[in-house]
């Protein structure tokens, strides 16, 4: 992150002048890239840089009164449709900032995102000597660089913080692999592997609409209902069960349905008010996010389930780990973490 350390970002912040209408809002690089940007702020008595790129949209409920004086000017909805016990219900959506991280004095960049889309990764790439992509072999979003001592290879995970001159972690972190075992484990996994593949492959070739789309069709196919407040009355393990029994011959519908079993990402929700105006609607998620995030859910399930077919392997913190489709676990002082 040398583009954006501490020591270029404060003489931006004293010597350029912040955008017409703020005090504290700076541009990273050229001004008229006015939604990369950067905000002074202070933290814990620091003077802190929050790293922000495009907008973000939260939904704050307000009465009916400034709902009818401000609809017409956009911003507003009626969220009645919702939940017929609450018929008088309206919102407005507050247009805020999407952080990608903070630099602190020690020199030091913390991802603090919610998540990371592949247009965060090529702006950030862009700020290191390195590159930031998504790897659901490696377990989700990673960082590499080119030495002449060795590649450098980090996982990235929520929290991380990363000394923006060397890229190096301040705190040191785990990687944990697994193997599979034996032959009975590997006809077992097999199955997981075909549809790893295939899914994948669909799903990071196809537009959210759609894949959003084979939800709302297979809640009509399955006879699934809707609640008054407006969202499927999904039986978790009912769906899986499902999604199990289409494993092989309908791999993209068994995504759809794990991912709305255990409402990753939110995508249940999305499914529910495809279509509509609505906070689960305004934004799209980016479908290699959301495969990552079910691999690593079902992953889970089958380690935890069926302890007997893998074996830990330990690998080396900042050197490049094995691809596998069974992914790696990240822990900091014996406690796991989120990879993105």
């Amino acid at each position: 992150m040398q583009y954006i350390n501490y020591a270029r970002l404060d003489k931006i912040s004293k010597t350029v002048k912040p955008y017409r209408g703020s005090t504290n809002r700076f541009p990273i690089g050229s001004r008229t890239h006015n939604t990369k940007v950067f905000y002074t702020e202070e933290e814990n008595g620091e003077r802190v840089f929050k790293i922000c790129y495009q907008f973000k949209h939260n939904e704050i409920p307000v009465s009916k009164e400034e709902y009818i004086a401000n609809s017409s000017s956009g911003g507003y909805q009626d969220c009645s449709y919702r939940d017929a016990d609450a018929p008088d219900r309206y919102v407005r959506y507050q247009t805020l900032p999407r952080d990608l991280g903070i630099v602190r004095p020690d020199n030091t960049f913390e991802f603090t995102g919610s998540y990371y889309g592949q247009g965060d990764n090529t702006i950030m790439s862009a700020w290191t000597n390195g590159f930031f992509f998504r790897s659901s072999r490696h377990g989700g979003m990673v960082y590499k660089a080119r030495r002449s001592m060795g590649d450098l290879f980090h996982p990235i995970f929520k929290g991380m913080r990363v000394d923006c001159d060397t890229m190096q972690p301040t705190v040191p972190y785990q990687v944990t692999g697994r193997r599979v075992m034996r032959k009975v484990a590997k006809d077992f996994l097999k199955q997981y592997t075909d549809f790893y593949k295939v899914s994948e492959a669909m799903m990071k070739s196809m537009s959210y609409d759609d894949f959003a789309g084979i939800g709302v069709d297979l809640m009509k196919e399955l006879d699934i209902p809707k609640s008054s407040w407006g969202s499927y009355e999904i039986d978790s393990g009912e769906l899986h069960r499902i999604a199990q029994e289409r494993l092989h011959n309908s791999p993209l519908d068994s995504a759809v349905l794990y991912c709305m079993a255990h409402n990753i990402m939110e995508f249940a929700r999305r499914v529910s008010y495809h279509g509509q105006n609505s906070y689960y609607t305004r934004t799209a998620i980016e479908l290699p996010n959301l495969y990552d995030t079910m691999k690593r859910k079902l992953n889970s399930e089958i380690y935890r389930n069926n302890p007997e077919v893998m074996k830990p392997i330990e690998y080396v913190a900042g050197e490049m780990y094995p691809a596998s489709e069974w992914g790696v676990t990240i822990t900091v002082d014996g406690k796991e973490v989120q990879q993105y």
